[in-house]
C-alpha cells in the first residue's frame, strides 16, 4: 500500500464522517451517494488528465530533441505509449533520450497531482467546524 492510498482513504472517510454530520438524516443516503459519485469521477478525470499531460510532455520532449532528425516523433510516441518495452529496441543513444523525455512527462503528471493535492489542502482549510454532538 503506497503512503498516498493510506492518506487518500482517510480522507475519503473523514470527508464522509463531516458530510454525515452535516447533512440531515433523511438526506443522507442522497448526499453518500453524490459523495461517491464526485470520488469516482473525479479519480476518472484526474487519471485521463494525469495520461494526457504525460502524452503531451512526452510529444513536445521527443519533438524538441528529435528535431531535424530523421527518427517520426509521432510514431515514436505512439509506440512507447503502446508499450515501454519499445523503448529496448532503440539505438542505445535514442533509449537514453526517450527515458529522459518519458521521466520529464511522468514529473509533470506528479507535479499535476501535488498542485491538486494542494489545492484540495488550502480549500480544506475553509471548511466550517460542526460538532456531532446532536443531544442540543
Amino acid at each position: 500500500m503506497t503512503t498516498l492510498s493510506f492518506f487518500a482513504g482517510i480522507i475519503t472517510t473523514t470527508t464522509l464522517v463531516a458530510l454525515i454530520a452535516s447533512v440531515s438524516s433523511s438526506d443522507q443516503a442522497s448526499a453518500t451517494a453524490v459523495l461517491y459519485l464526485f470520488r469516482s469521477l473525479g479519480a476518472v478525470v484526474g487519471l485521463s488528465i494525469s495520461s494526457a499531460v504525460i502524452q503531451q510532455i512526452l510529444r513536445i520532449t521527443l519533438t524538441k530533441r528529435f528535431s531535424g532528425s530523421p527518427y517520426d516523433v509521432e510514431e515514436l510516441v505512439r509506440r512507447v505509449r503502446e508499450s515501454l518495452t519499445y523503448i529496448d529496441s532503440l539505438d542505445p543513444a535514442v533509449q537514453v533520450i526517450v527515458r529522459q523525455s518519458y521521466s520529464q512527462a511522468l514529473f509533470g503528471a506528479f507535479s499535476y497531482g501535488t498542485l491538486l493535492s494542494l489545492l484540495s489542502l488550502v480549500s480544506s482549510l475553509f471548511i466550517r467546524d460542526r460538532s456531532l454532538d446532536t443531544s442540543n
